[in-house]
């Protein structure tokens, strides 16, 4: 029996190459010092932006409820998915120049992938049966990302990640059943370069899809720190 009570996902994104270096270093210091020093670990400038955006969207969420004082709290369970005790559940991923956050008061995954060329042959293990015929029978590139966004926004709704036996379930209906539970999947839109999709084990009823520009994450966050 489904539940009749109704829910919604908030889903952010953003664009770090709208981020310039003199705003990263201005938005940094709003950071607790232990994920700074998270974020300046990487090498690379645009690694170092994606996990900054990441965790700003983080606290933008947190700031409108109140609560921004509780990413002091942010750390990793045992398979390494951030969590904020005593606050909702909630799910990040990056690729390309696009960063994605997503929260709930339920089990929630997200993934976001930029399309780019592929050898499907390489990668055909990690695939149920069923989903390798379903990719093979049309424009195998777009189907990959498909059923990749779908595969890995489940497995962190679980809290899993990505492990091995990906083949052993398929992602092809909606909802599907993963260890004795149903889970819903709703694809995003935000760039054709891009697929994305959010996975739920219960079935919402609205998903709140906003695109957030560095700008504003200066507005709401370093001018109310100012």
């Amino acid at each position: 029996m489904e539940s009749s009570k109704s829910f919604t996902i908030k889903v952010r994104y953003c664009n770090i190459e709208l981020l310039t270096n003199a705003d990263f270093k201005r938005l940094l210091k709003l950071l607790p010092e232990k994920l700074q020093e998270e974020v300046e670990f990487y090498q690379f400038e645009k690694d170092r932006k994606l996990r900054l955006v990441a965790r700003l969207l983080l606290l933008k969420s947190l700031a409108e409820q109140g609560k921004e004082s509780l990413l002091n709290d942010y750390t990793k369970n045992a398979v390494n998915k951030p969590v904020i005790p005593n606050w909702n559940d909630f799910s990040i991923s990056h690729s390309g120049d696009l960063v994605v956050f997503c929260e709930s008061i339920t089990d929630v995954g997200i993934d976001l992938e930029q399309i780019a060329p592929l050898d499907f042959e390489d990668l055909a293990s990690f695939f149920h049966t069923d989903e390798k015929e379903y990719i093979k029978s049309g424009d195998i590139r777009n189907r990959f990302y498909e059923i990749w966004v779908k595969k890995e926004a489940v497995l962190k709704a679980i809290g899993t990640g990505i492990i091995s036996g990906l083949d052993a379930f398929s992602c092809l209906g909606n909802p599907i059943v993963v260890n004795d539970k149903k889970w819903y999947f709703y694809p995003l839109v935000m760039d054709e370069r891009y697929m994305a999709c959010v996975c739920s084990n219960q079935l919402f009823e609205e998903i709140i899809l906003e695109e957030v520009r560095p700008e504003q994450l200066i507005g709401s966050l370093l001018n109310k720190r100012d």
